[in-house]
């Protein structure tokens, strides 16, 4: 399972890369079943803002 805080550390490094470099970052949750782990939709909308 995956650390929230770490999710959100990294979701920080490519918000700083993305402004560094001026070009966009896609990310996509895959693997099992993303939608049913509860963190998603708060970590969705973190990544979304920073």
């Amino acid at each position: 399972m995956a650390d929230p805080a770490e999710i959100r550390r990294f979701a920080a490094v490519l918000a700083d890369w993305s402004q560094a470099t001026g070009r966009p970052v896609l990310l996509s949750w895959l693997g099992g079943e993303p939608l049913l782990w509860k963190p998603l939709e708060a970590l969705t909308r973190t990544a979304g803002t920073i």
